[in-house]
C-alpha cells in the first residue's frame, strides 16, 4: 500500500467542497383536524358500506422459471376488504 501525501498547498488549489442543498422535493402538510373532518367516508364500490376489515391477504404466484428457484415463489399482498361482503376496493388493490 502506498500513502501519498501532498504538498501542503492543496487548500489553494482545491475548490471548496459544493455546500448542502436544501431538499427539493415537496414535503406533504400536515392533515389538520378540520380537514379530516370534512372529508367524505369511503365507501365499498359493491354494497357502499363505510366499514372494512383491518387487513386481508392476497397471493401472487411467480414462476420458478422467472425467478431461477427451485420452485414457484408465493409474495402475500396485504389488502383492506369490505367487512359486509368481502368485496376489496380498486383504492385498495396492491399497486404493483
Amino acid at each position: 500500500m502506498e500513502i501519498v501525501k501532498g504538498s501542503g498547498d492543496e487548500s489553494k488549489n482545491t475548490p471548496a467542497p459544493p455546500a448542502a442543498q436544501p431538499a427539493t422535493a415537496a414535503q406533504p402538510a400536515p392533515i389538520s383536524a378540520q380537514a379530516v373532518k370534512d372529508a367524505p367516508w369511503v365507501e365499498c364500490e359493491k354494497c357502499q358500506s363505510q366499514v372494512f376489515t383491518q387487513e386481508r391477504i392476497k397471493i401472487k404466484q411467480i414462476s420458478k422459471f422467472l425467478t431461477g428457484a427451485p420452485q414457484d415463489s408465493i409474495i402475500p399482498m396485504p389488502v383492506i376488504a369490505c367487512a359486509e361482503c368481502g368485496h376489496v376496493n380498486k383504492l385498495f388493490e396492491p399497486k404493483i
